[in-house]
């Protein structure tokens, strides 16, 4: 019977590590695209067009994808994660030409 372990006890327990500036831009800026997708994929499945796209979807797409390039930017191992910043960076250019064409079509 001493071949048992002793039972964990709570004190025994570390804490978990504090989340990074990282890892909050990824999850908000991924929160953001969530966000702003959702209602505007429902308007398109119901009325099965895309016109009138709403200002917020461009605004909180421009924004959440800028937020995950900064967060992207920041991590220290860049040799993994530099396919996925150069795809991010194409699809954030795209997004701010689309705000630049919307912004000049409206002003």
């Amino acid at each position: 019977m001493d071949d048992l372990p002793e039972p964990l006890r709570l004190e025994d327990l570390t804490e978990p590590p504090r989340m990074s500036l990282t890892e909050w831009l990824c999850i908000l800026g991924y929160l953001c695209l969530v966000v702003c997708y959702t209602p505007q994929w429902i308007r398109i499945w119901r009325t099965h067009s895309v016109a009138g796209l709403d200002p917020y979807f461009l605004g909180l797409v421009t924004i959440g994808l800028a937020m995950l390039q900064a967060a992207l930017i920041l991590v220290k191992e860049r040799d993994v994660v530099w396919p996925i910043i150069l795809s991010n960076g194409v699809a954030l250019l795209n997004v701010l030409v689309l705000d630049a064409f919307y912004a000049w079509a409206v002003l």
